[in-house]
């Protein structure tokens, strides 16, 4: 059997894992301004994390844009991803986080 999968290159489809475990292991990021270098550091070890965690991590780019922010924010919820960090932009700091999927906001 093992030399049949490895034969095909069989890979088990992530989507129906999700749904029987009801988890994504993926981990959605909102920046504001991926130019800021600061951010991209930020970025680069909220991706060591993850990956160390065994989650994946869908990376948005805002450009200090509330109405992007809060599509990012819908498609992330439609995913199911497991989690959300976010840096809210500059016009948009009071943005809550009540989308029943746990999230951190980095200021």
């Amino acid at each position: 059997m093992l030399d049949v999968i490895k034969e095909l290159d069989y890979r088990p489809n992530a989507l129906a894992k999700g749904l029987k475990s009801s988890q994504t292991n993926v981990i959605g990021m909102v920046l504001s301004n991926l130019k800021n270098p600061f951010w991209t550091s930020v970025l680069e070890g909220v991706e060591d994390a993850t990956r160390n965690q065994g989650f994946h991590l869908m990376i948005c780019n805002s450009d200090e844009e509330p109405e992007k922010e809060e599509q990012y924010i819908r498609e992330f919820r439609m995913r199911q991803v497991d989690g959300i960090v976010i840096n809210p932009t500059v016009r948009n700091p009071d943005f809550s986080g009540s989308w029943s999927i746990p999230a951190t906001r980095l200021s």
